[in-house]
């Protein structure tokens, strides 16, 4: 079998192709991750929004926003989450 550049070239874009689809489909699994796992935060949010607001100072809210954000990072990194 007789090999030419010809088939060599398109070989490579060929290959290169699917490394670019696969790349594509890795970018689409990690953005679908990433937005569930927004919404998830989001929903988490809504439900302590009430205590976290009944701060009596920003200092005190801010302590309760980070206390919440690493509650919930740590809780998803526990049960295995996209994160």
């Amino acid at each position: 079998m007789l090999v030419t550049s010809c088939d060599i070239t398109a070989h490579s874009r060929l290959s290169q192709d699917d490394e670019d689809l696969s790349e594509a489909e890795d970018d689409n699994e990690m953005r679908a991750s990433e937005r569930r796992n927004a919404r998830a935060f989001v929903l988490k949010l809504k439900e302590n929004l009430e205590s976290i607001s009944n701060a009596r100072g920003s200092v005190e809210m801010d302590h309760r926003l980070q206390q919440f954000a690493s509650n919930f990072c740590n809780s998803a990194s526990e049960h295995d989450t996209d994160f």
